[in-house]
């Protein structure tokens, strides 16, 4: 493809093929005028199937290079408005135009007769650049204003900015992965670095009604920027739709985030946990506001609370939701979510490195908290207020089965304990998960349909598996030999066999062991906990606030 002027400066518009002309089509004239001959064009994502859009004037034309370059025309208002540059959106069908009066105009639905428009106007100086995020969840503008604008797509309303630029925006550009914007500016002096917002933590609630985000962005030259966002997932679109941004949640950044499992509020009035690096924790509620037309629901703060000064590390709701238990550096704090109450605070002598991971114990084992640092796992008995047992262990990641008791801890030599909280014997122990040039980010047990009765399963996989994400950003997980045959029948099948995308994405990632599992059951987390509370002087300090 493409764009030639004529010798009477006409824009031509050519389609070539095997060196050859296919189709060319005039898209205007210039007339004998030197002003109409600038013209601004970019390609738009289309869901893979890119389409062509030229902004001229009052013209906006939308070219498909599958349909023999057929042009759809919209006119984009007065022709007082010069345009002044355009940018195609990287996935759908949509291009964002900008012009001399300061506005962003973004087109959706691009071949229908009166196509769907949305203003973004903050700018009094002709907008100079716009880009896209690479997901295309957001939008940058920069004009004579030295002021490099971020937008939600979804909300026109939000947006934030990086003022005090040296010079007006010239160009933009997003890096390959979306951590950082390149800002070219007028002077030519410099090209200003710019870290992107990042998202840094990610939670669902226990039905995926409600999914919370932090996003980040801390560049050490301008101010540090936090956002706490909730997200509704809306069922006929298939997509979550923000519902509340809140912006510095915590000063300098959010360390934890988790939704309470089941609501002890009425009416369905959900509760999400965030521990902070300002040493606070908050509390955040669904609630209701009325306007004029209609009741809606956002979230909102409803309860602050620190200890000592310490440093908040993370949060864990019991599997009832009535008790909430935060990581206070060493020191693991027991409170009622519903009143912001403190309870207990336990901590020992012989452990005093920060807490990194918090989880309560589910079903039989629900009145057990389990503690992991770097260099122990502490299971403490909040009935008892006492050590139940603790073993010296790396920890870099903990994860819980929701239908059974186990749980899975990875370590930094990227070994495997899965243990219950009654017991520091685990029932599975392997070492040498994946090669030591990567290791474990995070991890999750997936429910199956049905329970496994296949005896080659070890107990603690027959009601979930095992899922595991390493840092080459492949997605792993443990099966017996029988399994693994499966897989690989459903892998040569996958062309006749119609997959979900997230089916698909499990059975091309899937490594499996191709081991029996039961071999290792009598090994032991490390170290032994037998006697490890007769030899050593227990001190707890308990504050009871009843």
């Amino acid at each position: 493809m493409e764009f030639v002027h004529s010798d009477l400066d006409d824009l031509i518009v050519k389609r070539k093929g095997g060196g050859s002309i296919i189709d060319q089509r005039p898209l205007f004239s210039s007339n004998g005028d030197t002003n109409s001959q600038e013209y601004y064009i970019d390609i738009i994502g289309n869901h893979g199937e890119n389409l062509i859009a030229l902004l001229h004037d009052a013209d906006l034309h939308i070219l498909n290079p599958a349909r023999n370059l057929v042009d759809k025309l919209h006119k984009t208002g007065k022709t007082g408005r010069l345009p002044t540059c355009i940018a195609g959106h990287p996935e759908e069908e949509c291009v964002a135009t900008g012009d001399s009066t300061g506005r962003v105009v973004v087109w959706r639905n691009l071949f229908q007769a009166r196509p769907y428009t949305a203003v973004f106007h903050w700018h009094t100086l002709p907008v100079t650049e716009i880009a896209f995020s690479k997901s295309g969840g957001h939008m940058y503008t920069g004009g004579g204003e030295c002021v490099l604008v971020k937008w939600t797509l979804a909300n026109p309303q939000h947006k934030s900015f990086l003022p005090r630029l040296p010079a007006p925006i010239k160009h933009l550009t997003i890096a390959p992965d979306n951590l950082y914007v390149a800002v070219s500016t007028l002077d030519n002096e410099r090209d200003v670095i710019i870290v992107n917002t990042e998202v840094t933590k990610i939670a669902l609630n226990h039905d995926g009604t409600w999914m919370a985000t932090v996003e980040e962005r801390n560049d050490k030259i301008s101010s540090i920027e936090v956002r706490l966002k909730f997200w509704i997932y809306d069922v006929k679109k298939q997509i979550f739709i923000l519902n509340t941004s809140i912006e510095l949640p915590h000063e300098n950044g959010v360390n934890a985030l988790h939704f309470q499992p089941n609501t002890t509020f009425d009416d369905g009035e959900w509760l999400a946990v965030t521990t902070g690096k300002d040493n606070k924790f908050k509390l955040w509620n669904l609630g209701k506001s009325s306007t004029v037309e209609r009741e809606i629901k956002h979230w909102y703060c409803y309860g602050v609370g620190d200890y000592r000064n310490l440093a908040t590390t993370d949060a864990g709701f019991s599997m009832d939701g009535s008790l909430l238990a935060i990581g206070f550096y060493s020191t693991l704090t027991i409170w009622i979510p519903e009143t912001c109450e403190l309870k207990s605070s336990l901590t020992h002598s012989q452990y005093n490195h920060p807490i990194i991971r918090i989880e309560f114990g589910k079903h039989e084992a629900c009145h057990l908290v389990v503690v992991a640092s770097q260099q122990h796992i502490t299971v403490w008995n909040i009935l008892t207020l006492a050590i139940t047992w603790s073993v010296p262990l790396n920890v870099v990641s903990l994860t819980y089965d929701p239908k059974s008791m186990y749980m899975a801890a990875f370590t930094s030599d990227n070994s495997l304990y899965v243990f219950t909280p009654q017991n520091a014997t685990p029932v599975y122990k392997k070492m040498c998960l994946i090669e030591s040039t990567s290791f474990i980010l995070a991890a999750t047990f997936v429910p199956h349909l049905q329970e496994k009765r296949n005896p080659s399963f070890g107990q603690w996989q027959r009601k979930s598996q095992l899922f595991f994400l390493d840092s080459n950003q492949e997605l792993l997980t443990l099966e017996p030999e029988s399994e693994a045959a499966i897989s690989l029948e459903i892998l040569s099948n996958k062309g006749i066999i119609p997959l979900t995308a997230f089916s698909n994405f499990i059975a091309t990632q899937t490594s499996s062991s191709k081991e029996q599992i039961i071999a290792q059951v009598h090994e032991h987390l490390g170290t032994s906990a037998k006697g490890m509370t007769e030899e050593i002087a227990i001190k707890i300090s308990l504050n009871k606030l009843l």
